[in-house]
């Protein structure tokens, strides 16, 4: 409305457009200019974002420490192996029956509450690990310099 000389109202933008035929090349160079300065802006703020990531990653790998280097497999290797613990018990439940540590009976009613228990813990843990695979994933395609799609980007290209 500024650029135009008018007042900030629909009405007064339209007017002048059906009055100065120069207003439609003004709005669509204003367009123009404030798309280009948005493209811009979102481009340093993605190189800032992904300058950030690098500057973690070049810290992990120049760690010392081998728990910082390789805490996301460790991490993938402590719940892969608590679900087959947890697997492991519910089969040898079922084929040989159980014994608590009082000596009573472990049955299956006592092993479905467990799974029970240990489902939300294990599904946070798996929506964790899922999230590191993603993004180690979106680091590798980084490195071979071409952008990752989502899901719904492969789907829909």
């Amino acid at each position: 409305a500024s650029a135009l000389g008018v007042e900030n109202t629909e009405d007064a933008i339209a007017a002048a457009m059906e009055n100065d035929p120069d207003a439609a090349v003004k709005l669509a160079e204003i367009e123009s200019r404030e798309r280009i300065t948005l493209q811009r802006m979102t481009a340093e703020a993605e190189t800032s974002r992904l300058a950030e990531v690098n500057k973690t990653m070049r810290v992990e790998l120049q760690s010392k420490d081998p728990f910082v280097r390789r805490m996301r497999p460790m991490f993938g290797y402590a719940i892969i192996f608590s679900i087959i613990i947890e697997m492991l018990m519910g089969v040898w439940i079922i084929l040989f029956g159980g014994a608590g540590p009082d000596g009573a009976q472990i049955g299956m009613a006592d092993f479905v509450a467990m799974v029970e228990a240990f489902a939300i813990p294990q599904s946070v843990a798996l929506g964790v690990l899922g999230v590191y695979f993603k993004q180690r994933s979106n680091e590798k395609a980084w490195s071979a310099g071409y952008e990752p799609k989502g899901l719904l980007g492969s789907l829909l290209k």
